[in-house]
């Protein structure tokens, strides 16, 4: 076997069995390997990358310099992905506040409910509207909207709706807004829930109150009865709080007395 050592060339002819001979070519740590198998001895020539050597350590920094240059490329790749869709979701969510800012003049109809399927956490809407003369039906999430019903939604009921006439897919149901003929269904429940609430009242009596509360105050009058055995962590905006300080108002307790009695 021939090996070199420093500069000296050194030949071994009695190696039988598997060694590992180390030296150096330059800067470079060389080994030649003997792996003997059965009869036979196999060679291999390697440059040791890994021991520590004054070449193998600047082949580590430079090693080192391109991993971080990879990491800030793709980093940077990453980063500038994340600002663009930051951005584009920015930009849909200022195009849609537009599409349904009261400054677009967009045409409003009513929307109808025609069926509600209850889930653990929300309920799914299905409900239809006409645009262009073409009855049109879309589905949603309830948690997706940002409008709340002043009173439970039912099958059948009409709520305003603002919608782009060229893709009246782009539009918006408004459950906070319902309908003149959803009006007189919720007129109709407020009196239903406070007979129940206060069943020695006569239905007239009722029917005359609420009437006049409600053209005092408007809709969420309706609601404010409605929700008079509630309470606000059942319902933050309607609840007996909110019931008793309509009620307890010097203004609706004239009108009242006014028109009713």
């Amino acid at each position: 076997m021939i090996y070199v050592n420093s500069k000296v060339m050194v030949i071994d002819f009695k190696v039988v069995e598997s060694k590992t001979y180390s030296f150096f070519i330059e800067e470079e740590f060389c080994e030649i390997k003997m792996d003997r198998k059965g009869d036979k001895m196999f060679y291999t020539f390697e440059i040791n990358k890994k021991i520590d050597t004054p070449r193998n350590r600047i082949r580590k920094k430079t090693n080192n310099k391109h991993l971080k240059q990879t990491l800030l490329f793709f980093g940077g790749m990453v980063l500038v992905a994340v600002l663009i869709s930051i951005g584009l979701n920015i930009y849909k969510k200022r195009q849609v506040e537009k599409l349904y800012s009261a400054e677009t003049n967009l045409p409003w109809t009513n929307a109808q409910i025609k069926e509600l399927e209850a889930g653990s956490e929300s309920t799914t809407l299905h409900y239809t509207f006409e645009a262009g003369g073409t009855l049109r039906a879309y589905t949603i999430d309830s948690a997706r909207l940002q409008s709340n019903p002043m009173m439970p939604i039912r099958e059948g009921d009409e709520f305003k709706v603002q919608y782009n006439p060229k893709y009246p897919y782009r539009h918006e149901i408004r459950l906070d807004q319902p309908s003149e003929d959803q009006l007189l269904r919720y007129l109709s429940r407020a009196v239903e829930k406070h007979l129940q609430l206060h069943p020695d009242m006569h239905p007239d009596l009722v029917i005359c109150e609420l009437e006049a509360v409600y053209n005092a105050r408007g809709a969420e009058a309706l609601g404010a009865y409605f929700h008079q055995n509630s309470t606000e962590e059942e319902n933050e905006v309607f609840n007996r709080n909110t019931y008793l300080r309509l009620t307890r108002t010097p203004e609706i307790q004239k009108r009242i007395r006014e028109n009713c009695y």
